[in-house]
């Protein structure tokens, strides 16, 4: 019976692993100036992007700016937050260039240099309301804003070390599970619970 159990849960385990995964590199700041009155200099920043480039694996993997899934931004832990879901057909601005890149140790060794969307009217939510929205990842030191119309920025965020925001050494990287790879984790553990009450009747 144990042999069986570890052979249907080594099975199912390659079979989860098999399956793409996505990855979020984080970046972590601290807020230089803020005219949001929300958000005061001092409170914690980070930023949080999540690539998918149909790959299981972190080492020596490249990842596109058409790769990218989303980008979230949390000022002051939690005072405002904003995700931006980038569509298949790439709705970055047309100045984003480079890309992640890892080494054989699945060590970061290159970011994107413009990452940014001057103007995001869609596909994002938000606890802070606004008609649109501004992001910049690009060491320039403001990265946030809320705007209006396709020609004004009302109010920003700025952080104390945005030049490293570029750096890949100052971003961290963990997997993110999909639905179906969840799904697939409690099936496991379901699967084990069932045959260890079964072994003590």
């Amino acid at each position: 019976m144990k042999s069986t159990l570890i052979t249907t849960l080594a099975v199912a385990g390659l079979a989860l692993s098999a399956s793409a995964v996505p990855f979020s590199f984080t970046y972590t700041d601290t807020v230089s100036s803020s005219t949001f009155s929300e958000v005061s200099p001092g409170d914690a920043a980070r930023i949080v992007i999540v690539v998918d480039n149909g790959n299981s694996v972190l080492e020596n993997q490249t990842w596109a700016l058409t790769d990218v899934v989303s980008v979230s931004f949390d000022f002051g832990n939690g005072a405002i937050t904003a995700t931006f879901n980038i569509p298949d057909d790439n709705g970055l601005d047309s100045a984003s260039s480079g890309s992640i890149t890892s080494d054989a140790t699945g060590t970061l060794t290159s970011f994107f240099t413009q990452f940014k969307d001057r103007y995001a009217i869609s596909d994002f939510s938000s606890n802070y309301s606004a008609e649109a929205f501004a992001w910049f990842v690009n060491g320039g030191n403001q990265v946030f804003s809320n705007r209006n119309d396709t020609s004004t920025f009302l109010k920003s965020v700025s952080l104390t070390n945005v030049g490293n925001n570029i750096n890949p050494a100052y971003w961290t990287v963990a997997a993110v599970p999909e639905p179906a790879t969840y799904a697939g984790i409690v099936g496991l553990g379901a699967l084990a619970l069932a045959v260890a009450r079964r072994r003590k009747v």
